[in-house]
């Protein structure tokens, strides 16, 4: 899709619409296998899940996957409370549902393994940069569209999201796409280019709702460019109805919950500034000081002489200033918490600003009279040569421990009966290892995982209201009972207030407690030679079984199960 064009080509590459198309496949493959590449190279094909939402990404996408598969033979709600009970990271609500029916339909043609979901990310952030060499080529020629499409993919942020299973790439590539359709409209008018913006605004916040940030897109590009007349527009106002129409519902639906996992509810003085320094600042430092002359050279010949110039692509510059602006401002102000990860959106707009910048300063070259050949490729090989030195780096994987715990738990146990095993650990561990006896488990879901924070504590999704569930030994030993824990993983690494009293618990009745194995744990740099250990649950000789509890999500976080 070629969404902007140089005055007097009608945006057709030379050579006409279909050299155009078999330029773009070749394009998308190219990057697809460099972004393989590169997960690769940092493990992230063959590693563990270690981060808080990874896993939940991935075992809820697993959900849908494993749905299909049983022929949806049970109402989806009742399939899902079984299934967070045994697999208890399910974030349907949290996040909204789209990603997860997409990647439940891709796992159903590939391995149910998180590797498959990177592929899947691997084609979407190809797919990525192939937007944005679509967008410039037109423009700046294939040498300079081909820069700022390489240096998107070869940006750290852009490869650790391409190499996790997180949803920041696939929500970019639809922000990007809506920007981009909204600069077509902006140039072309017309109710179907409003439409389109909607409908791809509509898909992005349903991937995920920080995307509810390209509601001020229009209205940035609106004051940028002093484009009044396009408040007259009805395209412009069906577009805003329909995305309100469409999101708004589910957004208002999944509020409350959603705001359990942010940092604060409200905006606060402190947290506005804080946020307004930390994006300003995180937004630019990804790209080094060649990328960062770069894309300020871009915006200044973009946005500021251009617009004297009246230039025809002025449409598109204006809306990636908007994308920008609109990215920062709105995770400014919605206290969902600070991270670099919600400015993914935005850097293919800076990766096009910079591309711009070097074809700008190419131009300067070739008016003092040096061939334009030379320009080029004196330009690009300087500051790639500046880029790889100064901030080109693999992001590589290297948590690892929880793989082997799985194994030996699901292993140790009778072959083939389900297991019920606690890990008790933080949310990177609780994660990694429920993934882990996901996937090993033959018939999903049989298997429990039981998470410390849910059986020992009490405590919401971004960790506020935490208290202990038992007021002493004898509370731990029931709600082990309660919930028919059989074996239990502790991660030494870390020291909680529930594992603590696990472990005085477990020391009160050594007898109760089989010592199985102890794992070594890596996590991040920090290794530890004996960083996990397994146990085996003995039953109390002569007790009575405690009634049952089951995994169910909210502040409580269990429930009576189900009699037989």
């Amino acid at each position: 899709m070629t969404l902007s064009a140089r005055p007097g080509n009608g945006g057709e590459a030379p050579g006409g619409a279909p050299a155009g198309r078999r330029h773009r496949w070749w394009v998308l493959l190219v990057l697809f296998l460099a972004v393989l590449a590169l997960q690769a190279v940092a493990g992230a094909l063959t590693a563990e899940l270690a981060s808080p939402d990874e896993p939940a990404h991935f075992v809820s996408g697993l959900m849908v996957r494993d749905y299909l598969a049983s022929g949806l033979s049970t109402p989806p709600l009742e399939y899902a409370s079984s299934y967070y009970a045994h697999y208890p990271k399910i974030a349907i609500g949290n996040w909204p549902p789209l990603f997860y029916a997409v990647e439940g339909v891709w796992l159903l043609l590939l391995p149910a393994l998180p590797a498959s979901v990177l592929v899947l990310l691997a084609l979407l952030t190809a797919l990525l940069g192939t937007l944005v060499f679509e967008s410039l080529r037109p423009l700046l020629g294939t040498a300079f569209a081909g820069f700022g499409a390489g240096l998107l993919i070869l940006l750290r942020p852009v490869q650790l999201h391409a190499g996790s299973v997180m949803l920041e790439i696939v929500l970019a590539v639809a922000c990007v796409l809506a920007v981009l359709l909204w600069a077509r409209f902006l140039t072309h008018g017309g109710a179907r280019l409003a439409a389109a913006f909607a409908a791809v605004a509509v898909v992005a916040v349903l991937i995920k709702a920080n995307a509810l940030f390209l509601l001020l897109v229009p209205p940035l590009t609106i004051v940028l460019g002093r484009r009044w007349h396009v408040l007259r527009a009805r395209g412009l106002w069906l577009a805003v109805v329909a995305v309100l129409l469409l999101v708004g519902p589910w957004t208002w639906y999944s509020l409350e919950q959603v705001r359990t996992g942010w940092q604060d509810l409200l905006p606060t003085r402190d947290y506005v500034l804080t946020a307004l320094r930390t994006y300003s600042a995180s937004l630019l430092r990804p790209f080094g000081i060649a990328g960062i002359a770069l894309a300020l050279i871009g915006a200044w010949q973009r946005l500021v002489r251009a617009r004297r110039e009246a230039a025809p692509d002025r449409a598109l510059w204006d809306t990636l200033a908007a994308l920008i602006l609109a990215v920062i401002g709105f995770h400014t102000l919605v206290p969902a918490g600070i991270g670099y990860r919600h400015l993914l959106p935005a850097y293919p707009a800076v990766a096009m600003f910079a591309a711009a910048g070097a074809y700008q300063v190419a131009g300067w070259l070739r008016g003092r009279g040096v061939r334009a050949t030379t320009a080029t490729a004196a330009v690009l090989a300087i500051v790639v040569a500046a880029f790889a030195i100064d901030r080109f780096r693999i992001p590589f994987r290297t948590t690892a421990g929880y793989r082997a715990a799985a194994r030996a738990v699901v292993e140790h146990g009778a072959a083939g009966q389900p297991t019920t095993s606690l890990i008790v650990s933080d949310a990177v561990g609780e994660g990694a290892f429920t993934v882990e006896v996901a996937i090993r488990d033959r018939q999903r879901p049989s298997h429990v995982v039981w998470r410390g924070t849910n059986l020992l504590s009490l405590n919401t999704w971004a960790g506020r209201r935490y208290r202990l569930r038992a007021a002493d030994d004898a509370g731990v030993l029931h709600l082990l009972e309660q919930a028919s824990v059989r074996y239990i993983v502790i991660d030494r690494s870390l020291r909680t207030r529930h594992q603590q009293q696990l472990e005085r618990a477990m020391a009160a009745v050594p007898e109760r407690f089989a010592h199985v194995a102890d794992l070594p744990l890596q996590r991040d740099t920090l290794r530890f030679a004996r960083g996990l250990s397994v146990y085996e649950v003995r039953p109390a000789a002569g007790g009575v079984r405690a009634p049952g509890i089951r995994q169910v999500p909210g502040y409580d976080g269990v429930a009576a199960a189900p009699h037989d």
